[in-house]
């Protein structure tokens, strides 16, 4: 890769890390260049990972090869932690069960 091959590639990630990290704020994003590449994006949920949430499915860390399965990988955590969240608190209404 040539210098500027790197500069484009460093430029293109930190802007991934923008994105990322502005698109899910619940979430600190973490992007480390020289570790192993199936460890290269990182996502570690900023709030305590309650046992319910766990049984849904919802990971306090996410590693993932690239910005764009990471991104995926986030949808659906979000969307599980949307959905339990929601049944929860459908279920504290009276009258509901």
């Amino acid at each position: 890769m040539t210098t500027g091959q790197h500069i484009a590639s460093r430029d293109r990630a930190a802007r991934q890390l923008s994105v990322l990290s502005a698109t899910y704020p619940g979430w600190e994003i973490q992007h480390n260049g020289d570790a192993p590449a199936e460890e290269a994006w990182k996502a570690v949920l900023l709030h305590p990972l309650t046992p319910m949430l766990a049984k849904v499915g919802v990971e306090q860390t996410i590693t993932r090869p690239d910005a764009p399965s990471l991104a995926s990988a986030l949808q659906c955590q979000v969307a599980l932690i949307h959905n339990e969240r929601a049944t929860h608190e459908i279920t504290k209404f009276p009258g509901r069960r």
